[in-house]
C-alpha cells in the first residue's frame, strides 16, 4: 500500500471516528438506559409495533397509583392508561422488544418497565400529545421513527401538568 492510500485510510477513519463520537455526544445521558445502551437509529433497525389497529381487547396498563411516589412514572401510565389503542400501533426505541420481547410502546406499560426507561416516558409523552391533535396513529409512527420524541422534556412537562393528573 502506498503512503498516499494510507494517509487516505486513515484520514477516512479518523472521520468516521470523530462522526461516531459527535453522534453519541449529542445524545443526553438522560435519555440512556441504565445499562448504557444508547438507542438505536431508526434507520439501522426497525423497532417491533403493530402496523393496524387492535382486532380485540387490549391489556390493561398498570395503574398508575402504583406509582405515586415517582411522579414521571404517575403521569406517564396516567397517560398511557389514556391512548392505549395508539400506543399499540407505535414503536418503543429502547431495545424492550429485543430485551423484554415487547411487540409495541403498550407493552412497556403493562409492566413496570415504564417506570425505568426515560426512553419510554418521553414517546408517550410525545405520543399523547400528537393524539390531542388529532394526528393517525401512522402519522405519530413516522414522525416516532424520525425521533421528535427526543425533544421530549420530562422533567418540564411533569411539572406543568403532574396537578392535573394527579387529582383525578
Amino acid at each position: 500500500m502506498t503512503a498516499i492510500k494510507k494517509s487516505i485510510l486513515f484520514i477516512f477513519l479518523l472521520l468516521a471516528a470523530t462522526a461516531t463520537t459527535l453522534y453519541l455526544a449529542a445524545i443526553p445521558v438522560s435519555s440512556l438506559q441504565t445499562r448504557q445502551r444508547a438507542p438505536v437509529p431508526p434507520s439501522r433497525f426497525e423497532h417491533a409495533y403493530h402496523a393496524n389497529p387492535p382486532r380485540g381487547p387490549l391489556p390493561t396498563t398498570l395503574d398508575p397509583q402504583l406509582f405515586r411516589d415517582s411522579k414521571s412514572a404517575f403521569l406517564a401510565y396516567s397517560l398511557a392508561a389514556r391512548i392505549r389503542q395508539v400506543l399499540y400501533q407505535e414503536p418503543c426505541f429502547c431495545p424492550c422488544d429485543e430485551d423484554q420481547g415487547h411487540q409495541s410502546l403498550l407493552d412497556c406499560y403493562t409492566s413496570d418497565h415504564g417506570t425505568v426507561c426515560p426512553i419510554c416516558k418521553k414517546e408517550v409523552v410525545f405520543i399523547f400529545e400528537d393524539y390531542k391533535e388529532g394526528k393517525s396513529a401512522e402519522a405519530i409512527r413516522e414522525e416516532i421513527k424520525k425521533r421528535e420524541w427526543v425533544k421530549v422534556d420530562i422533567e418540564k412537562y411533569v411539572a406543568a401538568h403532574y396537578d392535573e393528573y394527579a387529582q383525578r
